[in-house]
């Protein structure tokens, strides 16, 4: 609350009565400052009737009307080259027109009055800058972000049942050339809606019943940008089975042969190819006893030397990008802000996906968590893919708005005026994202105590 102050106080004086000589000096000099003024109203009278007494009175008149309202104006527009139309910041139009031979002007009440007779020709001529506001946000689908890979070969990383791999990533604030509308005006993403992870990622299939299992997918917020370590909750999750996963690809490759154990134990073993389930690449030449050889048999080993009876498998690096729907996330991400996709495997199986080498595993992008460890730890790998999305990009409109009206008027009888006025408030305004426009008011805040 604030305190009134109040002015210091007057050191009185003692009281006293006016003589007659003061009294009357007082009502001389009072009568002498009313004739002055009498005579000088009479005068300033005189010189306006004078005025408007000369032949182009009418013509000042009018053209001074315009330009003083032009600059009070909150902004003009011009419906032709006969008219314009000057809005204050109510909203209320006043418009002066041309009609016939008369100079017309229409108040926001309705009423339309004549300025000016027999006039030959008027002409409205204005200055514009352009103004810049924000226009519906358009939609387009399209890449939302993508790995910038390494050189080198691809190679593959195995994921097993429980363990986890972080893909972080970043939506660009800035808008592709194409979305920009205006020229010098660069367009900003404000959202993105995810679709797809395309990512080169496969399932091993060891040929042994099992029931499969799923590839959970979470979103989280990362640690910082560049990083794939998750932070907190995560935002949304899903899954999708591992059976929609294409299988992965193995290579042959020719094998040395094993020699058998040296010594007498030795020789009364037989020679099996052990082909370890899920991970055929591993494959290797055991020395069992008889008596082991067929429950080896029974869960997918093969009797003899790997080198003759197998060749050896390697296991390829995925080549097919798969699409991975992330609809069901329905999560809108922000653009600048780290973002991090985390693929858990679930169930019996393992994945494969495509990786690069790469050297700066502080800014690799990809974090992995073993099944029994609690952190996730940077890797120094890259993972070839993209997310496509929706993106919500902003538009840019640009609006002439008058700043300068000029009137020239052409009479019948061959006089001619013209006048000029900026429009103040446009003129004051010199950044392209302020000042009015056609269309807005200035809005009244009101607050409260």
């Amino acid at each position: 609350m604030l305190v009134r102050e109040h002015a210091p106080a007057v050191q009185s004086r003692g009281l006293r009565g006016f003589s007659l000589v003061e009294m009357l000096v007082a009502l001389s000099i009072g009568a002498l400052i009313v004739v002055s003024l009498t005579h000088a109203m009479q005068v300033f009278s005189a010189n306006v009737e004078a005025v408007r007494a000369e032949p182009d009175t009418d013509l000042e008149e009018a053209v001074t009307l315009v330009t003083d309202e032009v600059r009070r104006a909150w902004y003009v527009e011009q419906p032709s080259a006969n008219q314009i139309d000057i809005f204050d910041p109510y909203g209320n139009r006043t418009s002066y027109f041309k009609d016939g031979s008369q100079l017309k002007v229409r108040r926001p009440s309705g009423q339309v009055g004549v300025m000016l007779e027999d006039v030959q020709d008027v002409d409205f001529s204005v200055d514009t800058i352009t103004r810049l506001r924000d226009d519906t946000p358009v939609d387009s689908y399209g890449t939302v972000w993508a790995t910038t890979v390494p050189p080198g070969d691809p190679e593959p990383l195995v994921v097993p049942p429980g363990d986890c791999i972080a893909i972080g990533f970043m939506a660009p604030l800035d808008a592709p050339a194409e979305m920009d509308v205006v020229a010098n005006v660069e367009e900003e993403l404000l959202e993105a809606t995810l679709g797809q992870l395309q990512l080169k990622v496969a399932q091993l299939i060891d040929g042994t019943p099992t029931v499969g299992g799923d590839l959970a997918v979470m979103l989280f917020e990362a640690r910082a940008p560049g990083e794939g370590q998750p932070f907190g909750d995560p935002l949304a999750t899903m899954s999708i089975p591992l059976d929609t996963l294409p299988p992965a690809v193995w290579s042959a490759i020719d094998l040395e042969p094993t020699l058998p154990p040296s010594g007498k134990k030795g020789k009364k073993k037989v020679a099996v190819c052990h082909i370890p389930p899920g991970n055929p690449g591993n494959a290797h030449t055991i020395y069992i006893s008889s008596n082991a050889v067929n429950p080896h048999l029974a869960h997918g080993d093969i009797l003899g030397d790997c080198a003759e009876v197998l060749p050896e498998m390697h296991l390829e690096a995925p080549t097919l990008a798969v699409p991975i729907d992330l609809g069901s996330l329905g999560v809108k991400i922000q653009p600048g802000r780290a973002y991090s996709v985390v693929l858990a495997v679930q169930g019996d199986r393992s994945i494969v996906v495509n990786t690069i080498p790469n050297a700066a595993a502080e800014r690799s992008g990809v974090a992995y968590q073993l099944s029994h460890a609690g952190v996730f730890e940077s890797k120094a790998i890259s993972l070839p893919c993209t997310i496509q999305g929706t993106r919500s990009y902003t538009q840019t409109r640009s609006v002439p708005v008058i700043t300068r009206v000029t009137l020239d008027a052409d009479l019948v009888d061959g006089r001619t005026i013209a006048g000029s006025a900026i429009v103040t408030g446009q003129t004051a305004v010199r950044n392209p994202w302020l000042g009015a426009v056609p269309g807005e008011m200035p809005t009244l805040e009101l607050h409260g105590n």
